[in-house]
């Protein structure tokens, strides 16, 4: 009981440290510019913003230990290299799928017109996938912006949220606490835009729908491989190379047109029910070891 009141301490201090910030940034930026921030032209500020909004997490992870006199035990950032790399592989190969997989939705609902040939450019010289291959190292690389976000959700937010709810219900808090942490950037504009029905709710309704699903997969990354580092790869690669992106470095000129014309939110409402799936499956993945082993249960 002692350690449960300790961890919701905790964990309520780590939430106001990385909350607050980002309210703050984003709602001075909104009212400096005199509009929502990403309908904005200024790429720096908005560079800025979303590196260092990023960064907050982290710093509230760091702030909480050293307020609370926590200590450094298990914070996930030793690379686990004894393990091998297959956890780094797998979390490039699964977010990879999950780009395909969104890649096809996008072709069945809104590229009908085109066969599934139509939509690639990929010339002789290979350009398009050197473009592809270039964006994917890229994001591998200059992956420190998400490791801001993973060393606070998954590396603090989930070990202290799992003792209290259990796993699955940790899953489904945890992804909704992360999509509201994002709801001072939905009220910016930020992924669907500010004109649509239902502005901002709608917005950070699939926002927490969408978290919940992501939440499920970096957890179980980072469970199984013990260190934050994979997560943050794997969530690079969903920031830096969404389905538009392959699109527009490998996609015909005709399919980024088509794809252009669907909303961000019109696009979100056909991707929900794949975040429903890997909520599921990456959950009872989580889970699964404890049906096995019941006696070992946290």
């Amino acid at each position: 009981m002692k350690n449960n009141k300790m961890n919701v301490y905790r964990l309520l201090i780590f939430l106001i440290l990385a909350f607050a910030p980002l309210w703050i940034l984003a709602l001075c930026t909104n009212s400096a510019l005199g509009m929502p921030l990403y309908e904005s032209t200024n790429a720096e500020i908005i560079y800025m913003v979303g590196v260092f909004g990023m960064m907050f997490p982290a710093i509230a992870h760091l702030l909480t230990r050293l307020f609370t006199k926590e200590g450094f035990d298990n914070t996930y950032l030793m690379p686990n290299a004894e393990k091998g790399f297959r956890y780094y592989a797998a979390a490039v190969l699964t977010k990879l799928i999950l780009v395909f997989i969104e890649l096809i939705l996008l072709w069945l609902v809104f590229m009908r017109e085109l066969s599934f040939d139509e939509l690639w450019n990929f010339g002789k010289d290979g350009e398009a996938v050197a473009a592809l291959l270039l964006q994917l190292a890229f994001c591998i690389i200059i992956c420190f912006p998400a490791f801001g976000e993973e060393w606070g959700w998954r590396g603090y937010m989930m070990p202290k949220l799992i003792p209290l709810l259990g796993k699955p219900f940790a899953v489904i808090a945890g992804g909704i606490l992360w999509g509201l942490w994002h709801a001072p950037l939905t009220i910016s504009g930020h992924n669907f835009g500010v004109d649509y029905p239902g502005f901002p709710y709608l917005g950070i309704l699939f926002m927490c729908i969408f978290c919940v699903g992501e939440n499920a997969l970096l957890t179980y990354i980072t469970e199984k491989s013990g260190t934050i580092y994979p997560a943050a790869i794997c969530h690079s690669i969903n920031n830096g190379l969404g389905a538009l992106v392959v699109l527009k470095l490998c996609g015909s000129s005709r399919a980024v047109e088509l794809a252009e014309q669907a909303s961000p939110i019109e696009s979100m409402r056909y991707y929900l029910p794949v975040s429903v799936v890997i909520t599921v499956v990456f959950t009872w993945l989580l889970i699964r070891k404890e049906k096995r082993n019941p006696e070992k249960v946290d």
